[in-house]
C-alpha cells in the first residue's frame, strides 16, 4: 500500500462524518487525522533531527478537504486532493475529485486516486500468469500495432487512424477515463510484455439506459493459450467485487466467432441482434 497518510480539513459535521473512514483506514494501518495534527507532526519532525522531504511526502499523502482556498494551495504545491461538500449543487473550483459522502469510500479508493494524480498507473488485478494496469502511453506502441492486426477488424468499434491521431485520443483517454469512471480499458501483461487490452466502458442500450460492456482485443500471437479467457474472468470478478455489478453485455460482429466462443465460454448469453447489426449477449 503506496498510501500511508490522509490529512483533512473539514468543518465540525464533516469531521462526524469521516469518522467511519477514520476506523477504516486504521484497520489498514493508514494514518487519518486533522491537518492542524498533521501540521503538529510536521512541525515537531522540523525541530528535531528528521528532516522533511516534501517529494516524498507527496508520494503518500492524501488531503481531504471542504475548503476550496486550501484545495488550491495544496494542489498547487503537488499535492494529492479530494474535495468534500454535501451536495451536487455546491461550487468547487479546481476539484479533479470530489465526494458528497466517505460511504463505502476505502483505502484502495484512495490509493488509486493518489496514484492517479501522480500519473502513475492502477495495478487491477493479477492472474496466475497475467497483470491488468491502467494503460499509460508507453504502452501506445505495442497497442496501436495488435489494433492493425487482421484479426481486429471484426473486433474494434471504429478503424484505427493514422498513428498520431490514436495517440492523441489514448492520452485523452487516460487523463479522463479512469478518473471520470474509476475503470476502464486496461493494458494487459504478460511477463512485462503488453499482449492486449481488456476492461469494462459504459454504453446505452437501444432502450435508452446504461449498461456496463466488456471489451477485449488480444494479440493474435498470443492466442489460443488462454490467455483470453483469464484476462476477462478477472475483469469479470473486478465488476463484481468492486463495481458491485451482476450484469455485463458483450456486443460482438456476427463474423468474429472466436469472439463468440469466448462470451459464451464466459458465461455470456445471446440476446438479441441490435440495429447496428451487432450481436448483444448478456451475462449475470
Amino acid at each position: 500500500m503506496r498510501l500511508k497518510q490522509v490529512v483533512y480539513a473539514l468543518d465540525r459535521q464533516g469531521e462526524k462524518e469521516i469518522r467511519g473512514l477514520h476506523a477504516r483506514l486504521k484497520r489498514e494501518g493508514i494514518f487519518c487525522g486533522s491537518l492542524e495534527q498533521w501540521e503538529r507532526d510536521v512541525k515537531g519532525c522540523r525541530r528535531g533531527e528528521k528532516k522533511i522531504n516534501r517529494d516524498n511526502l507527496r508520494n503518500y499523502i492524501l488531503f481531504i478537504t471542504d475548503s476550496p482556498k486550501l484545495l488550491r494551495e495544496a494542489s498547487e504545491e503537488g499535492f494529492a486532493v479530494i474535495g468534500f461538500c454535501r451536495t451536487s449543487e455546491d461550487y468547487f473550483p479546481g476539484a479533479a475529485y470530489v465526494l458528497q459522502s466517505f460511504e463505502g469510500i476505502d483505502a484502495s479508493f484512495l490509493e488509486e486516486y493518489l496514484l492517479r494524480s501522480q500519473g502513475r498507473p492502477v495495478v487491477v488485478a493479477k492472474t496466475r500468469r497475467l497483470i491488468l494496469r491502467e494503460t499509460k502511453m508507453e504502452d501506445f506502441s505495442s497497442l496501436y500495432r495488435i489494433s492493425l492486426q487482421p484479426g481486429m477488424r471484426y473486433g474494434l468499434e471504429e478503424k484505427p487512424g493514422e498513428a498520431e491521431e490514436e495517440r492523441q485520443k489514448l492520452s485523452a483517454y487516460i487523463k479522463t477515463a479512469y478518473r471520470l469512471y474509476g475503470f476502464g480499458l486496461w493494458t494487459v501483461l504478460l511477463g512485462g510484455r503488453v499482449i492486449g487490452r481488456c476492461g469494462i466502458t459504459p454504453f446505452r442500450l437501444e432502450d435508452g439506459s446504461f449498461a456496463l460492456e466488456l471489451g477485449y482485443m488480444l494479440d493474435e500471437k498470443e492466442q489460443h493459450h488462454g490467455y483470453g479467457t483469464e484476462m476477462c474472468q478477472a475483469v469479470i470478478r473486478y465488476a463484481k467485487n468492486r463495481l458491485e455489478t451482476e450484469e455485463l453485455w458483450c456486443r460482438i460482429h456476427p463474423d468474429n466467432l472466436s469472439s463468440i466462443r469466448l462470451a459464451e465460454r464466459l458465461g455470456f448469453s445471446r440476446q438479441y441482434t441490435g440495429e447496428d447489426g451487432l450481436l448483444y449477449f448478456f451475462r449475470t
